[in-house]
């Protein structure tokens, strides 16, 4: 018999501290749950984030010990990172307000000043508050969680490490995230001086 046809085998496995459990529980719902979260996020790498994130609680804390007998394993895992997915989407979105609040107070002329080390797309072109508002509004709604590390990079001032440490992501998804924000507002102010 095979933790396929028994649900209650595995999770008493599990509860054991079973490492052919663990390993069985990490191989065959990775997908389906990183499916799961690109889904609610809408982005790919930080799906992955997130569920590589939920695994290391999972067994780190122990977090089986907390689902009973009569429950379903596999409908335990999706709901767990349902739940964080909402979360970090809720999260989003109050930033988003904040960052909506941050810009109504910009100061043209301080927006005219800023610029952007990796990629340098505000140097050459003076920009508005309004263009500004814009770009970041479309990078929102595009790729919500790489507006996040972008909001924190350049507006609240962290480093690349603060942010995959406040974030839960490596220092690589945190490039990653910039350059997919900063490609989409390039492409915005593109589109913008083209019209």
């Amino acid at each position: 018999m095979t933790y396929e046809e028994d649900h209650k085998s595995l999770l008493n496995d599990l509860k054991a501290g079973d490492r052919n459990a663990i390993a069985f529980v990490y191989e065959n719902y990775r997908k389906l749950l990183t499916v799961s979260a690109i889904v609610i996020l809408k982005d790919e790498e930080a799906a992955k984030d997130l569920v590589q994130q939920f695994y290391i609680d999972f067994f780190e804390q122990r977090l089986y010990l907390r689902i009973r007998s009569g429950n379903n394993l596999k409908t335990y895992l999706v709901s767990c990172v349902r739940n964080r997915c909402l979360n970090k989407v809720r999260d989003m979105r109050r930033s988003q307000k904040k960052m909506e609040k941050i810009i109504d107070k910009f100061p043209t002329a301080e927006a005219e000043r800023i610029t952007i080390e990796e990629n340098d797309i505000w140097t050459k072109d003076q920009i508005t508050r309004q263009k500004l508002n814009a770009a970041l509004t479309q990078t929102y709604r595009e790729v919500p969680v790489s507006a996040k590390t972008l909001e924190l990079r350049y507006f609240q001032g962290l480093s690349r490490e603060e942010i995959a440490e406040r974030t839960g992501v490596t220092v690589n998804t945190v490039k990653n995230n910039l350059k997919r924000a900063l490609s989409i507002l390039r492409k915005h102010f593109k589109n913008a001086n083209d019209k």
